[in-house]
């Protein structure tokens, strides 16, 4: 049996992250124990989804250093074939996407700054699909997430 995967990481607010497995997971997977993230270490609370394939992680803190990784330690699917521990998964891979650094330039001019800033603020929970850089359908903390990095930068 292969062994379960992290298929993908959502940072659904400042302080919950959505982490999806390839195939369904036991219950041990929903111990807080068995994950941590670096500087903040074990969620306060682990929460599997009906289909067992998606855990909402609780942090006391914010998640707020760039170069945040998470640990699982203690995950396995349901024939108890555990995760890879060894891996750590970044929380803000920094993949700039040059169609995003179009859309985020609002004024045109070239940078992503300020005043793009204040036209992505004014879009912040509408479906405006200009900032909607993830295209879940709604403009929310992922993408701001996506303007933080690549806010400064040139359009070219």
């Amino acid at each position: 049996n292969k062994p379960p995967a992290v298929t993908k990481l959502t940072i659904q607010n400042p302080t919950q992250l959505e982490v999806q497995f390839s195939e369904p997971m036991s219950e041990k997977t929903a111990e807080p124990t068995g994950y941590a993230v670096n500087k903040l270490g074990h969620p306060t609370s682990v929460v599997l989804d009906k289909g067992k394939t998606r855990a909402l992680l609780t942090f006391p803190s914010p998640f707020t250093d760039a170069n945040t990784t998470l640990m699982i330690t203690n995950a396995s699917d349901l024939q108890n074939t555990p995760i890879n521990a060894r891996l750590n998964y970044p929380l803000f891979e920094i993949q700039i996407d040059p169609a995003h650094l179009q859309r985020a330039d609002a004024n045109q001019n070239n940078i992503i700054d300020f005043p793009d800033f204040i036209a992505f603020a004014q879009t912040f929970n509408t479906n405006n699909a200009t900032f909607d850089f993830n295209e879940d359908g709604i403009v929310n903390f992922p993408d701001f997430i996506t303007f933080a990095q690549i806010f400064g930068r040139s359009v070219s």
